[in-house]
């Protein structure tokens, strides 16, 4: 007699193979690049591509961002009919599928060009495209991840701390003169910024962060064998070092925040060692691998903090000039479509003040449209005279991003869809830390990392799928936890 299969568990006929698939997704996005080589076609080879000192392919979009967006997009045909089959509705789908229709809904509403709602802004391509694929991957991980959390953690980790490793080899190549990416990507070694293969440090911080977390959590657990403790470790400090050579401040300082947190809950001599390892490395190894580029991003503040309050100030403001907030926001390139519709140019002059360090004697004396109504809004500029050059230059607002994940929610989804953020993010914080073993810690410590991480940066497709799917199995081991606490309750009742 054939046993029926609960409605709620995945079918384990299909879910080995979504399992391959999105394993496969999270270890090959990181590494996903558009190569130089294929735009020269036949007229070259890669020989002559590493050789080469002049730039081949130069769009940022394409090179970083259009592999991974292609790639989601592939996951999420498969991704879909197996959620069709699979899908069942708890407190994580909710919120995911509410925040899902607040975004099309803002997107439908936005009465924006097609090619920014499918794309996102320029340079961005984080649109609805990415977004079905982003949502398809975190959904997939969850169901995936529900019957079997601490499995799935198992695989998710061993992939991105072996990904975290090869980056951080990457990245230290580079710092050492070495780089091999901007032969095969731009045609020409670049000496000025670290991008790892992500294309920008920040984001590239981004992505090590929670592993680095994870690492002292995983070689802290009683649950992992001498092995596993021990790569963890290697990890641990890997990417230590990795953090500190992008000299990005918000994972810096965000590791060192949730490390002291962790420790002083834990209080066991092995997370008191691998986390002081830790510290010592991030502030170490800067001094002691040479840096033979000219990238320097010092870890004291500078500009670009200055620049956040005032982009934040400028974001609420958007927010305020939006219709139908707080349920829904200007759509995926909501933030410049916004300053654009309601010329909020003296805004965005604040903000190039401090960006482009302009003297405190320096007055702004006239703006004058240059454009005709006829113009389509995003090639509208603004003649801007000063009283130390009345010739003046000519102004175009290229800010999209708030440069806090939160506010970029509200402005391109509504207050609402950023509230569901943070609830996907703090709650499983708050759950997992209940439990006090070491690994639920670390994870939660990871969660909380990203979240400081997230008030200075916004998502991108390079990064943002990793951390949807750590977010996506912290649900599921709450999900787990709580199933287990009913059990017993109501096995102490009998």
């Amino acid at each position: 007699m054939a046993v029926k299969r609960k409605e709620s568990e995945p079918s384990r006929s299909d879910s080995g193979t979504m399992l391959i698939l999105w394993l496969f997704v999270l270890a090959l996005l990181p590494f996903l690049v558009y190569p130089a080589a294929l735009s020269l076609g036949a007229s070259g080879s890669l020989g002559e591509i590493l050789l080469s000192n002049t730039p081949l392919y130069s769009s940022a979009e394409m090179l970083w961002v259009f592999p991974r967006v292609v790639l989601l997009m592939l996951f999420a045909v498969p991704g879909l009919v197996w959620l069709r089959r699979n899908f069942s509705l708890d407190a994580f789908t909710k919120l995911v599928l509410a925040y899902s229709l607040l975004y099309l809904l803002s997107a439908w509403a936005s009465n924006d060009d097609l090619q920014y709602v499918l794309l996102g802004g320029s340079g961005r391509m984080d649109g609805l495209l990415y977004s079905i694929g982003v949502v398809v991957f975190m959904l997939s991980g969850y169901l995936l991840a529900r019957f079997a959390p601490y499995r799935m953690f198992d695989y998710f980790y061993v992939v991105v701390s072996v990904g975290a490793v090869l980056e951080t080899g990457v990245l230290l190549t580079q710092r050492l003169g070495h780089d091999f990416m901007g032969p095969i990507t731009i045609g020409k070694v670049m000496t000025g910024s670290l991008t790892g293969t992500i294309g920008n440090p920040g984001m590239l911080a981004g992505l090590i962060l929670p592993t680095a977390m994870l690492s002292v959590g995983v070689a802290s657990s009683e649950k992992f064998s001498r092995r596993m403790r021990l790569w963890a470790a290697f990890v641990a400090v890997v990417t230590a070092a990795g953090i500190a050579f992008t000299g990005n401040k918000s994972s810096f300082y965000g590791l060192l925040i949730v490390l002291a947190v962790y420790v002083f809950y834990q209080r066991s001599r092995t997370s008191l060692a691998v986390t002081a390892l830790v510290v010592v490395t991030m502030f170490a190894s800067p001094l002691l691998v040479p840096n033979r580029i000219s990238y320097d991003h010092p870890l004291i503040p500078t500009s670009t903090v200055a620049t956040r309050p005032v982009l934040w100030e400028l974001t609420l403001k958007s927010i305020r000039h939006t219709r139908w907030q707080p349920f829904l926001g200007a759509g995926p390139d909501g933030l410049r479509l916004t300053i654009l519709r309601n010329e909020m140019i003296e805004d965005v002059l604040k903000f190039y003040r401090i960006s482009k360090k302009w003297p405190e004697s320096r007055k702004v004396t006239s703006i004058k449209p240059v454009y005709s109504p006829d113009d389509p809004i995003r090639s509208r500029a603004y003649a801007v005279t000063f009283s130390d050059n009345e010739l003046g230059t000519l102004v175009r607002v290229n800010l999209d991003k708030a440069h806090d994940m939160f506010l970029d929610r509200a402005v391109v989804s509504g207050v609402l869809s950023a509230v569901i953020w943070m609830i996907l993010y703090l709650f499983p914080v708050f759950k997992l830390f209940k439990r006090g073993d070491a690994l639920s810690a670390a994870i939660a410590c990871s969660l909380a990392a990203l979240f400081l991480y997230y008030l200075f940066w916004f998502p991108v497709p390079q990064v943002e799928p990793v951390h949807v799917g750590l977010l996506a199995i912290a649900w599921a081991l709450v999900q787990a936890g709580d199933v287990a606490m009913g059990r017993r309750e109501q096995g102490a009742g009998v």
